[in-house]
């Protein structure tokens, strides 16, 4: 099973049931070069042989972790593991004297969430629309964190857009990419 990535504030929206959609750009080795402009051909071409994840398939999301074992100080690997504990978890009892584990390399068996993939198709970055602008789990005001006192939007693609140019960069959301437009539900297994 493949898992997925999603900053903090966006993984919390998946669980919430929040988000339901997310972007992600088509990288250049994953473009057919003499097909970039066409773009039926494009998405046929990229939504049925090159798309990391397929309409209908379960991905486990990662988050940062770090196992409780029933021997802490044992340097042997096969300690007895009681538990896992989790950073997104507001119930975490784990002090900060423990490492969390990369999320990247969290494996399967430790995952608490999933989502099943609805549909996958392409587009450019500009063209989402109001709707889906929402679905991505974005609100009409800006994080605290990053801007202080928060900034009101006008629209969930104004929302949108600012997320993005905070993640990817202000050349980034100018050059209008092509992206996957990737549309789940969270299941519970």
């Amino acid at each position: 099973m493949k898992g997925i990535l999603f900053k903090e504030e966006m993984f919390n929206a998946v669980v919430e049931g929040l988000k339901t959609q997310t972007r992600r750009v088509i990288h250049r080795n994953e473009l057919p070069p003499e097909k970039t402009e066409l773009y039926d051909e494009l998405k046929d071409y990229l939504c049925n042989a090159r798309s990391k994840y397929k309409k209908g398939e379960i991905i486990y999301l990662k988050e940062p972790y770090v196992l409780i074992k029933k021997y802490p100080c044992a340097v042997e690997e096969n300690s007895k593991i009681l538990k896992a504990e989790y950073k997104y978890d507001k119930q975490t009892h784990v002090q900060k004297i423990i490492p969390w584990k990369n999320k990247l390399f969290m494996p399967e068996k430790y995952a608490r969430y999933f989502i099943r993939i609805l549909n996958v198709r392409v587009e450019r970055l500009h063209n989402i629309s109001e709707e889906d602008a929402r679905d991505e789990g974005v609100e009409m005001q800006s994080s605290s964190w990053i801007k202080n006192p928060p900034v009101k939007f006008s629209s969930y693609r104004s929302g949108f857009f600012n997320k993005w140019i905070e993640l990817y960069g202000f050349e980034n959301f100018t050059s209008n990419p092509w992206i996957w437009v990737i549309e789940f539900e969270r299941v519970i297994l």
